[in-house]
């Protein structure tokens, strides 16, 4: 009895130290996505985040929990952008409107958390305007 006591606990304690040693991509933290899953989770469909902010900001007394919901969803992906590599282009010239994309998308979560609508608008406005030049420079044909 006392050798599979002995055996029981060395077997936890490797199982214990084969988890602790590897990477922490490896133990659970969330992968960075790609461009193309960014562009996805954020823009396709009508029930995206962008989206569904546009439309809630159209009101003069909009929804804002809902558009600080979604607005919180934009910059988390927003700030992964940066990090991922361009699939053409020069990628100084991604990074710069990447980084562009992100602090709109900083802006405005912090917009819907003051529930400052003139902010919100043209947060989302210019988010929305940064497409095209990214889109153009930068997105695979």
């Amino acid at each position: 009895m006392r050798s599979l006591i002995c055996a029981a606990t060395v077997l936890g304690l490797l199982a214990l130290a084969g988890r602790t040693s590897r990477p922490a991509s490896a133990q659970g933290d969330d992968p960075t996505p790609t461009i193309k899953q960014i562009m996805a989770k954020l823009h396709k469909g009508s029930k995206a985040p962008l989206t569904a902010v546009k439309n809630a900001l159209k009101s003069d007394s909009p929804d804002w929990s809902k558009i600080e919901t979604e607005a919180k969803v934009i910059e988390k992906f927003g700030a992964f952008l940066p990090k991922a590599e361009p699939p053409r282009g020069e990628r100084a010239s991604y990074e710069k409107l990447a980084r562009a994309y992100e602090t709109n998308a900083k802006a405005l979560k912090e917009a819907a958390e003051k529930e400052d609508l003139d902010k919100a608008r043209d947060a989302c406005k210019k988010l929305s305007g940064s497409c095209m030049a990214c889109h153009k420079a930068h997105r695979p044909s």
